[in-house]
């Protein structure tokens, strides 16, 4: 985290501020628009089954720093929002309760894009 502003040309400008640094920082990483639980259940409801075993993902919310947090804390996000997608599954090699699939997205409609995506070929 960076304690100072710099110009143009990389050069440090004193006069800059820890809380501004902090907050810029939290704007650029946070989601833009706090989603509901009916947000998260809709993105969850159009990801694809996993591949290797057909059971379906998770979604888990998320601070900024990909801590697993409950659904209360969309009420107030106060360390950043993101989600995680997890699989729960012991027959599933990618499947581990403990370890998400993949995490850090910031926004729901480009989680489930990415995750859907797969490739065929020979």
């Amino acid at each position: 985290m960076c304690f100072h502003k710099h110009d143009d040309k990389g050069q440090i400008k004193p006069d800059f501020k820890y809380k501004e640094c902090y907050a810029l920082k939290m704007l650029r990483n946070s989601v833009k628009d706090t989603p509901s639980i009916e947000d998260i259940e809709s993105a969850e409801s159009r990801l694809l089954c996993c591949p290797f075993c057909g059971e379906a993902f998770s979604i888990g919310i998320c601070d900024e720093e990909g801590n697993r947090k409950t659904e209360e804390y969309l009420d107030d996000p106060y360390s950043g929002l993101s989600f995680d997608i997890y699989h729960d599954s012991s027959d599933c090699p990618i499947g581990l309760a403990d370890e998400p699939v993949t995490g850090g997205f910031y926004d729901l409609d480009k989680m489930v894009e990415s995750m859907n995506k797969r490739y065929i070929g020979q």
